[in-house]
């Protein structure tokens, strides 16, 4: 008999098939899925924040978006369960960087700004998940940006 190996990331890329949360979170592994739930608790109890999973196309696949819950409101958190890199980013308008004290972030969080890619007048900041510290910075960087957008 022989077996079918079966990739652990096929939850993440199927785009035919809506996943479970656990699913896309299970081929993290021991390390990044604790920051994984760490993010999506946080990023979910930001008030006027709701989350949403859905199909984003290449590269980011299977993501978690969080949008304000206003009818027509477009996300501007992410968190991307991609197993080899899982990342945040976040969206921020050109005047939402502005107000931002950047002598209050943290140098991860700085230099995710001082990185981000600029899309006419919106900035996309992006920090992976490879540590707790990490993690944190990216949900301060996040519950700042919400204060100022919502």
């Amino acid at each position: 008999m022989t077996s079918i190996a079966v990739d652990p990331c096929i939850a993440w890329s199927n785009k035919f098939d809506k996943p479970e949360a656990g699913s896309l979170l299970d081929p993290l592994g021991e390390t990044q899925t604790p920051l994984a739930e760490m993010v999506r608790e946080k990023f979910s109890a930001i008030k006027g924040i709701r989350e949403d999973l859905g199909w984003l196309g290449l590269p980011w696949r299977w993501t978690f978006a969080y949008r304000p819950r206003r009818k027509g409101s477009e996300p501007f958190l992410y968190f991307v369960p991609d197993p080899e890199r899982p990342r945040v980013c976040i969206r921020l308008d050109a005047d939402v960087v502005c107000s931002i004290e950047l002598e209050k972030l943290s140098r991860t969080a700085r230099d995710a700004l001082a990185g981000a890619t600029r899309v006419g007048t919106r900035v996309w900041a992006e920090i992976e998940l490879t540590s707790k510290t990490q993690a944190d910075d990216a949900i301060d960087l996040a519950e700042r940006a919400a204060s100022l957008a919502l």
